[in-house]
């Protein structure tokens, strides 16, 4: 219980003033402490067990059946360091076998039925079988963490008179910073928050395109059972899941070997493309064998864990690993979501051991241009009279397939810039594979390679991008 000692001093050095419990007159009184998985319930459960240490909690998690990848072992976590036992509960199938049994009707952001019947009813029905246990003079308070800097999001509005819900976090002035202190002094932050700004299902509604894609990466065999869901017809489905052979299978070299276009910023060749905006090829007289008037910009968004001394690990400024965060049709689509990407960075940057300065300088994240020749023909729209995930309409296969062609163009372009590298490993590599390269298909090449301007944390909060997005399902904890 040493850990629990630390963070019970940490939080009464943030709490001013008091906080009393709930109480009703004639009542017997009941306190409920729902955890979703997320730093905000876990973060109200830690604050609730210092301030009230011998009152009788009860933790409870509602359990989707596709939650996060880290979900359990934060919860597994939390038992360990308190001693608390959490209520696990678990409906007959998972979120997805609802859906399919449901006839694949799937959510959406107006028709939330994913969280009324795996998170609302089953919490429900718990307090249901409580009342009958102990009798109609009992009352269940449940406290829910809705933060202080969260004025939009509104707890459940429950009609029964023997459910209440308090907000300890909101009555004590408690912000996402605290939030994060805490449950990083507790336990640590979930591992699923490295690329994704909340708890909950690993497909979701409100899931951010960067979050579909970390999740095709992470979650496959869930993230295909969902896009089977999006009932695409056959001929453009074969389209889809036609997808480009690595481009490292193809010149006969190991993945970790090559890397993605790089900008020159970070101790790399520049390139001709480079701090410019390129010129459409239906500007030009280059012949396309795909069709010229079928090509289609995309901007790109790509992000770099640089450091500039390597930490003594080698002799030059060294890129770690790289990885595609989202894509737009539009610049200011790509400029929008890296918004939102980047405030989650900053919410999360204890999970790196670094403040906004440091983070700033070891994340970097170029917006890059790029055309794809013949991309109706490679991604097919999607047809009409079919509802998908996403927001924007865009089938979840169809999200795979654009960034398996973005890797691709990445690749090659990366290759191309590694004939001029400085360092003989990486130049002999890129000359080996350069015959090899001039064989294999094309599927387009960058016009434009801008660094992004990353705001600050407060200029963030402040936007109205940010402040005019959809607010999330209450059972999911940011």
């Amino acid at each position: 219980m040493e850990r629990l000692a630390i963070i019970n001093q940490y939080i009464k050095t943030q709490i001013k003033g008091g906080y009393q419990l709930p109480k009703i007159k004639n009542k017997k009184h009941f306190y409920i402490v729902p955890l979703s998985g997320g730093i905000d319930s876990f973060a109200t459960a830690y604050i609730m067990l210092c301030l009230y240490p011998d009152t009788p909690f009860v933790f409870v998690h509602c359990d989707t059946g596709i939650e996060a990848e880290g979900t359990e072992e934060a919860l597994h976590q939390f038992e360990i360091n308190t001693g608390k036992k959490i209520v696990r509960i678990k409906g007959k199938y998972d979120m997805l076998e609802m859906i399919e049994r449901g006839g694949n009707f799937l959510p959406s952001q107006r028709q939330r039925s994913c969280t009324q019947t795996l998170k609302t009813l089953p919490i429900k029905r718990f307090f249901q079988a409580l009342k009958e246990k102990h009798g109609d003079d009992a009352i269940f308070i449940q406290f829910v963490g809705l933060r202080a800097d969260e004025p939009l999001r509104q707890g459940i509005d429950w009609k029964e008179d023997y459910i209440a819900s308090a907000y300890p976090l909101q009555s004590l002035g408690l912000t996402k910073s605290h939030v994060n202190t805490i449950a990083e002094i507790a336990q640590g932050i979930p591992s699923y928050y490295i690329n994704k700004s909340r708890s909950g299902c690993k497909i979701c509604i409100f899931s951010r395109r960067s979050e579909i894609i970390d999740a095709w990466n992470n979650s496959p065999a869930e993230l295909t059972r969902a896009a089977e869901m999006e009932g695409i017809p056959d001929d453009i489905l074969a389209r889809y899941n036609d997808l480009p052979i690595p481009v490292h299978k193809q010149i006969s070299v190991s993945r970790n070997w090559i890397g993605y276009y790089r900008p020159s910023l970070l101790n790399n060749p520049k390139t001709a493309y480079e701090a410019k905006r390129g010129n459409n090829k239906l500007n030009n007289n280059i012949v396309d064998l795909f069709g010229a008037n079928s090509a289609k910009r995309l901007f790109v968004a790509v992000e770099y864990h640089y450091y500039k001394n390597s930490y003594g690990l080698c002799e030059q400024p060294h890129v770690f690993f790289e990885n595609i965060i989202t894509y737009s049709g539009t610049l200011g689509g790509v400029k929008v979501a890296l918004k939102h990407f980047w405030l989650h960075r900053l919410h999360t940057k204890e999970m790196y051991d670094a403040d906004e300065i440091a983070l700033s300088e070891e994340r970097q994240i170029q917006m890059i241009e790029i055309e794809i020749d013949g991309f109706d023909f490679e991604v097919p729209p999607k047809p009409d009279g079919v509802y998908t995930w996403q927001n924007d309409k865009t089938p979840l296969y169809a999200i795979r397939k654009t960034v398996s062609l973005i890797e691709h163009v990445l690749l090659c372009e990366g290759l191309k810039q590694d004939l001029q590298s400085p360092v003989k490993q990486i130049r002999d590599i890129a000359v080996n594979a350069k015959e090899k390269l001039a064989e294999i298909q094309q599927y387009g090449r960058i016009l434009s390679s801008i660094q992004y301007d990353k705001p600050s944390f407060t200029d963030l909060t402040e936007d109205i991008d940010i402040s005019d997005a959809p607010v999330a399902c209450l059972a999911c904890s940011r």
